[in-house]
């Protein structure tokens, strides 16, 4: 919005200095009142004393150097403003299909990560009834049950490293949007409400 502010600042400065190649027609007029002259009260007035001036000013179009030079210069400039709108737009569009696809990548990493903490516990409890029916001394249950502890734990930082980069990549979302919504703590607070929004 501010980069359009500034597009449409630049149209009305070029505009503005369109106006001042134009010609010039001035017309200019005075009238001086005079007093009488043979009476000796001042502010005795004559008419047939007064004095009229009627006159044009006439500026052409054959000496704008300058306001010429000015004029190019806000074209210049419109233009400018023009092209950084455009890449400030493409630019917004760009990040919004990236995050996009974030999102889609991370929805479906999380879901992947949720398969996997399933797996992983199952796992852990197929190892635990192994290591409790077992009767051999020389047993490797416990390194695997530890084993399948390890994969637990790793999966369930997965899934929570997932859900961590679903929110962030969320957040950029509404930031790239212009919907981002902060209370005075610094709580997001439209994440609900900007979801329709989103829809309208």
């Amino acid at each position: 919005m501010n980069s359009k502010a500034r597009v449409m600042d630049a149209i009305r400065r070029v505009e503005v200095d369109a106006d001042a190649l134009e010609i010039d027609l001035d017309v200019t007029g005075g009238v001086t009142i005079g007093s009488d002259r043979n009476s000796n009260r001042p502010f005795k007035l004559d008419s047939k004393n007064n004095t009229y001036n009627l006159g044009l000013q006439f500026d052409g179009p054959l000496n704008r150097l300058i306001e010429r030079n000015v004029y190019r210069e806000s074209q210049v400039a419109y233009q400018q403003a023009s092209r950084d709108f455009l890449a400030r737009k493409d630019s917004i569009a760009n990040e919004v299909r990236q995050v996009l696809r974030r999102l889609e990548l991370n929805r479906l990493n999380f879901q992947i990560a949720r398969q996997q903490v399933v797996s992983a516990s199952r796992l852990v409890d197929q190892a635990q009834i192994d290591l409790r029916q077992s009767t051999e001394a020389n047993s490797n249950l416990t390194i695997v049950l530890l084993g399948a502890l390890e994969g637990m734990l790793n999966a369930k930082n997965d899934l929570i490293g997932n859900w961590v980069a679903y929110r962030v990549q969320k957040l950029r979302l509404f930031e790239a949007l212009e919907l981002l919504y902060l209370d005075e703590n610094g709580r997001w607070i439209n994440e609900d409400t900007g979801i329709e929004m989103l829809a309208n």
